[in-house]
């Protein structure tokens, strides 16, 4: 007696698919990342080595967060496995801000100066362009010294980038000073006169500053010319002058500066000059001639400074060689 039975010997695994580690990718523009990734690999235990199938495929355009890969492979008898790995685009990536040159401003008061600048431009790799606010901001007052503004910029991603620059105000400007016109003393004796006067600075930063003046208002005058220099400093240490004159007579300077003049009028006489040159000179040197006897050294310098040009213009080398000496004396005797 015998007997019979099937002994059926199947294939029912699928392949054994490798592990493939999730990928972390940095994005590169807005649609994504490109990522490649290396196909894991199968083995069947019957068929040994099997073809994995991934899709996403690697080489293509993964978009931001996170895409699952599936992988599939089958062996000959139509078992299948999968398997997944996780890639996740992500964008840590901060805006880049362009840079911004420091600045150099001009103070304009008090309280530094208005400062105005063009906010720079940020772009990001997977935003684009991106706002960029700035702190202190543009057409704010900044004050006297250095101040560092601050510009940040945010993506869409919440990363965010930052970019400083100087504005530095600066006083440079020198004050003005205001010092009365020329003037002219009489003196009683030849010891000189007291003499005053009023100046003062403006600066656009202090306001007004101390007018410092050699010789100081207030102390005595000797008879003749004398230039008075007047000094103002800011609290920047700009430095500004002006000067003035002063010019200091008694009676006697004043007989001796009409002698003098009326030498230079003996000598325009013997120059044998036409009438019309003869009464041009000699109206200019009467009219510095009143001034000097007025007591207005000023005018009177002016005025004869007038008539030696005229003298030089219109005579010959010559004729002026005879008069120019008296001139010369009479400028020094008048103080001009």
């Amino acid at each position: 007696m015998s007997t019979t039975f099937d002994v059926h010997v199947r294939d029912t695994t699928g392949p054994a698919i490798q592990v493939h580690a999730n990928l972390v990718i940095e994005a590169t523009g807005s649609t994504g990342a490109t990522v490649a990734y290396t196909l894991p690999t199968a083995t069947d235990a019957v068929n040994g080595a099997a073809t994995v199938t991934c899709a996403p495929l690697s080489g293509t355009t993964f978009a931001i967060g996170h895409t699952p890969v599936t992988c599939t492979s089958h062996d000959a008898t139509g078992n299948t496995s999968t398997s997944s790995f996780d890639v996740h685009v992500l964008d840590t990536t901060a805006p880049t801000i362009q840079a911004h040159a420091n600045l150099v401003i001009e103070a304009t008061g008090p309280t530094g100066a208005t400062g105005t600048y063009s906010v720079p431009t940020a772009t990001d790799t997977v935003s684009g362009a991106t706002t960029v606010t700035c702190a202190p901001s543009s057409g704010s007052t900044f004050a006297l010294g250095h101040t560092t503004v601050t510009c940040t910029s945010h993506d869409a991603a919440g990363n965010a980038a930052t970019g400083t620059f100087d504005v530095h105000v600066r006083d440079t400007t020198a004050p003005v000073i205001t010092v009365p016109a020329d003037f002219s003393l009489q003196a009683s004796s030849s010891s000189g006169i007291v003499a005053t006067f009023a100046t003062s600075a403006t600066d656009v930063v202090d306001g007004t500053d101390p007018v410092t003046c050699s010789p100081a208002s207030g102390t005595t005058f000797a008879v003749g010319h004398t230039v008075v220099s007047c000094t103002a400093h800011d609290a920047a240490g700009n430095t500004s002058s002006a000067s003035l004159n002063v010019f200091v007579s008694t009676s006697q300077t004043i007989y001796d500066g009409a002698i003098s003049m009326l030498g230079v009028l003996n000598t325009l006489n013997g120059l044998q000059l036409s009438q019309s040159v003869y009464s041009d000179l000699r109206s200019q040197l009467i009219t510095a001639g009143m001034s000097w006897i007025s007591g207005d050294a000023v005018g009177a310098c002016a005025a004869f400074d007038v008539f030696a040009a005229s003298t030089q213009a219109q005579l010959s080398v010559g004729q002026y060689s005879q008069v120019g000496p008296s001139i010369t004396a009479t400028r020094q005797t008048l103080g001009c």
